[in-house]
């Protein structure tokens, strides 16, 4: 008989997680007698583990096991449950001799790691193996990811990558044509409501004001900060003003991003922020003063805020593109082309060939290593500069 079910909090480390209460009773067991109630609870699989917490009265044998992982897609409308988020059949029995079983607690836990506090710890079993220990998650359902320079190239892939986990997509860049026509290629599997958003990153204000409008309708899980380099040149060919823009655009405008979505992540007990930097932070490029400069700044203001956010549980790290075919390699490409008077095959040929893959990157590739460090299997991975070049950087 289920009396009653309802949500109730449980403080697990430093994150709420929820579970779900069956208050029941077990009628006609008085001593010398035996009864049985069996109820099937659908409850949401959006967590790491299962536990089950028994408090009761007499003596009898509780068991609960895990049906079929996936039933059915859960629907709008259910409480605090994502759109899209799957079900877990758990199956509930208790029999024996005794007076009632009081209450009943199914739990589900969010996140990787977890510590029990309180009268909860000698009272919270593991019912087996974790069913996602043998799988690498990586799934991003009911996450918010906020991508940088999204319409094109990169930033583009990237936002498909995570989107396709799951993930509900705000993409940022300055052309609205480029943004709409960006969106709507956006997967939906879980029936996500992508969003975009037009601002310069170089105006530090409007940018402030666009992006906290949308944190403080939905907190930023995952942020990608993504911006085209700076035009290339020699460093003594610089002025001033060249180095200001850059670092506006890629160091300030990282800043301030992370300063509007990390409250969120620390209160959702998640946060990733990736940012699309440079193999020139390995080694510097010729030709690209301005670019490695910056680069080099934003890989250490990185490495430096990946240290203050890790005990929030905050990742924080960079990718590092080497030759990609998107718009801004063929400017490279067709400046060199000009400057040295060849054909632009030439310079493509060149390029490859100091390549052991022998090729450009995609898009893609530069989006998958995005989207995996973003994903829960990469908790443990922070600080990090990671090259996706086919081998073309020569250092460790």
């Amino acid at each position: 008989v289920i009396t009653e079910k309802r949500t109730i909090d449980f403080i697990v480390a430093t994150k709420i997680i929820h579970a779900y209460q069956i208050g029941g009773h077990i009628d006609n067991m008085g001593q010398g007698g035996t009864s049985m109630f069996q109820d099937r609870l659908n409850i949401f699989d959006n967590g790491a583990c299962l536990f089950a917490y028994i408090q009761s009265y007499g003596t009898h044998v509780i068991s609960v096991g895990a049906g079929d992982r996936i039933i059915r897609p859960a629907t709008a409308g259910s409480g605090h449950i994502n759109e899209g988020t799957h079900l877990l059949e758990v199956r509930v029995t208790a029999s024996g001799t005794g007076h009632m079983v009081q209450h009943i607690f199914i739990v589900l836990l969010h996140g990787e790691s977890f510590g029990l506090w309180g009268k909860y710890r000698d009272k919270l079993a593991i019912l087996g193996p974790d069913f996602r220990a043998n799988h690498m998650n990586i799934q991003l359902t009911g996450k918010h990811a906020l991508v940088c320079g999204g319409s094109r190239g990169i930033g583009k892939a990237s936002a498909i990558a995570l989107a396709s986990l799951g993930a509900t997509v705000t993409l940022l860049a300055r052309n609205p044509e480029h943004l709409m026509d960006a969106v709507h290629l956006l997967p939906t599997p879980n029936g996500q409501k992508h969003m975009w958003v037009s601002a310069d990153t170089a105006d530090v204000s409007v940018l402030q004001q666009k992006i906290k409008k949308i944190t403080d309708k939905s907190p930023v899980h995952i942020l990608v900060n993504n911006s085209g380099g700076p035009a290339g040149g020699a460093l003594l060919g610089a002025i001033p003003d060249d180095f200001i823009k850059a670092m506006q655009q890629h160091l300030i405008a990282a800043h301030v991003l992370a300063g509007l979505v990390v409250p969120g992540m620390k209160k959702a007990g998640y946060g990733r922020i990736v940012n699309v930097i440079s193999t020139s932070v390995k080694i510097p490029l010729k030709g690209l003063g301005v670019s490695n400069t910056t680069r080099g700044a934003v890989a250490s203001w990185a490495k430096t805020l990946s240290n203050e956010l890790a005990p929030f549980g905050i990742t924080v790290n960079n990718v590092l593109p080497g030759a990609t075919s998107t718009d801004r390699l063929n400017d490279i490409i067709m400046a060199k082309s000009d400057k040295l008077m060849v054909d632009k095959d030439v310079v493509v040929e060149e390029m490859k060939g100091e390549i052991p893959m022998g090729r450009f990157g995609t898009p893609e590739e530069v989006a998958h290593a995005v989207a995996f460090l973003a994903s829960p299997a990469a908790a443990y991975i922070t600080g990090v500069s990671l090259p996706v070049d086919g081998g073309r950087t020569g250092s460790l």
